[in-house]
């Protein structure tokens, strides 16, 4: 049992590692959607389940059961984040180059190559080619740049009082230290 003034519990949430939820207004976690995948990063997790099929009928080594597990981290990454990270490109490329020659020879490894290539391509290219740096920029919105609406810097506009206690006021809102 709790004591006087204390909580019978803790109702903290405290922080989590996990990029899939966030705190919204009213203090509720909530899951963020998975992203639709576009057509390479369907293609990508095609060759993986494939990779990892084939990989079961080699003669297992330390390389290649790296490489099947490195497969299932990325399936599983991507399906929970919705996207392809340059730094699993990375791994899996990696993992497939200590494997060795063996998975070179599988038609599944070809295409894993082939769509690493093509997933680290698109992923160091920063904005597609038809936009401009002036259509990229951000926009402020609304009024939100100082004299936007017409009003010189530093005037009030007519009928808005400012931030503060009034000039007028009796002080009634802002409580005195001298009171105690």
């Amino acid at each position: 049992m709790a004591a006087e003034g204390e909580r019978p519990e803790d109702t903290s949430l405290g922080l989590t590692g996990e990029s899939t939820a966030h705190l919204t207004t009213g203090g509720a976690w909530v899951p963020v959607p998975v992203p639709p995948l576009d057509e390479d990063t369907r293609e990508l997790l095609a060759v993986l389940g494939e990779v990892r099929s084939d990989l079961a009928r080699l003669q297992i080594t330390s390389e290649i059961t790296a490489l099947r597990d490195e497969c299932d981290v990325a399936v599983e990454e991507i399906s929970r984040t919705g996207r392809v990270a340059p730094d699993l490109v990375a791994r899996l490329r990696d993992r497939l180059a200590a494997a060795g020659p063996a998975p070179s020879a599988l038609a599944s490894g070809v295409a894993l190559a082939r769509s690493l290539e093509l997933m680290d391509a698109r992923l160091r290219t920063r904005r597609p080619a038809a936009e401009s740096a002036q259509q990229a920029r951000p926009r402020p919105a609304g009024r939100a740049r100082p004299g936007a609406s017409g009003t010189p810097v530093g005037l009030t506009p007519p009928g808005h009082t400012p931030p503060g206690p009034s000039t007028g006021s009796d002080d009634d809102e802002w409580p005195d230290p001298a009171d105690g």
